[in-house]
């Protein structure tokens, strides 16, 4: 799975922690479609959102701060279980995205809910750093 999507949404200060990979088992499920799916296919962790890409013609994408991230469902059925591979659905406040043929799932969601703890802690940071200042400034005055 590339990741010229990806680094085309990135922003200042912004990196990618961790990345999906789509199985090449897609391949088997219809040539085109799973060649589709296996290069067309982008999906990533950063700092601050996860970003997404699926789809050649009909396209469809993510991007989205994490602390907008409402829930991750893993599935995958009697050949993903064989293969290694499942269907991963996000779902926003907005909308949802699903992802099929994704290897290690799971691990792709654990990676998500262990950045938005990081990323929340370093948001209420940030917060009380502004808070502090801003009372120093009236104290001073």
């Amino acid at each position: 799975m590339g990741k010229k999507y990806v680094v085309s949404q990135l922003k200042p200060g912004e990196q990618i922690v961790h990345t999906a990979k789509i199985s090449a088992v897609a391949i088997f499920t219809g040539f085109i479609p799973g060649l589709i799916a296996l290069t067309k296919s982008e999906l990533a962790i950063t700092n601050k959102q996860i970003i997404g890409k699926k789809g050649l013609i009909r396209t469809q994408s993510i991007c989205t701060t994490l602390d907008k991230v409402q829930n991750i469902t893993v599935s995958s059925g009697l050949f993903g279980k064989i293969f290694g591979y499942s269907n991963i659905k996000i779902t926003t406040a907005a909308d949802s995205i699903s992802f099929s043929y994704v290897k290690k799932a799971e691990e792709f969601k654990k990676a998500v809910f262990a950045q938005q703890e990081i990323y929340n802690d370093e948001k209420i940071k940030q917060q009380a750093t502004q808070m502090a200042s801003a009372m120093a400034s009236a104290i001073n005055k």
